[in-house]
């Protein structure tokens, strides 16, 4: 999109400004983890939102979003 262009282009002039652009969180869990249940969801996540599974040329002349799976 055109939004992503302008974020690219300002990350390449500038990559410090790429912090600009992220959000931090931090969560404290408590008690066990289920590692299958979490992987699991982490792989969902992956495949429902395209952004995860974009990457761009280094020239910002196009992108590449990898397949589902």
């Amino acid at each position: 999109t055109e939004a992503q262009r302008e974020i690219w282009s300002a990350v390449a002039m500038n990559p410090s400004d790429s912090i600009t652009y992220n959000v931090g969180v931090s969560l404290h869990l408590e008690g066990p983890i289920d590692n299958a249940a979490l992987a699991a969801a982490m792989r969902h996540v992956l495949e429902r939102h395209d952004a995860f599974r974009t990457t761009f040329a280094p020239d910002g002349s196009g992108m590449r979003v990898a397949p589902k799976g």
